[in-house]
């Protein structure tokens, strides 16, 4: 049997909360507005300035590429432990993997584009990432194995 883990989420990424909520680990959402969260999701937020409290105990910690672009990233891996699994998702993610490899990233999820035109078509017509994964993006994974 798989011991219980503690599992953060920076960011109210719906479709992990509610995947993990499912499970019996404990989970933490550190997110700066509370109302990011459905009201019986409420119980796991954590305001995101307590990540330096957070972060160290979790077992696996799940970060949106966002953090890439407003600077938060560096600061979010640094309380962190060595023994933590992290995860880095979404589009902006899996521009630069060694770099985030030598910074304890694990895992690295992010999208490929498989239909450039049909992407800005469905983009245009204010589709959302449930379309774009039917129609012209996959998921993908890269995985620091070392």
């Amino acid at each position: 049997m798989t011991p219980l883990k503690t599992i953060t989420i920076v960011g109210a990424f719906q479709s992990y909360i509610k995947k993990i909520a499912a499970t019996k680990n404990k989970l933490y959402v550190l997110e700066l507005d509370e109302n990011a969260l459905n009201h019986d999701q409420k119980h796991f937020y954590i305001p995101a300035y307590e990540y330096p409290k957070i972060l160290p105990v979790s077992d696996i910690v799940i970060i949106t590429g966002l953090t890439l672009v407003n600077n938060t990233l560096d600061n979010l891996l640094a309380c962190t432990s060595p023994q933590t699994q992290v995860v880095l998702t979404g589009p902006s993610s899996s521009l630069i993997p060694d770099i985030l490899f030598r910074k304890n990233v694990k895992i690295i999820g992010s999208t490929k584009i498989t239909d450039p035109g049909l992407l800005f078509t469905v983009v245009s017509e204010a589709g959302t990432g449930f379309h774009l994964f039917k129609y012209c993006a996959e998921k993908f994974c890269i995985v620091n194995e070392l």
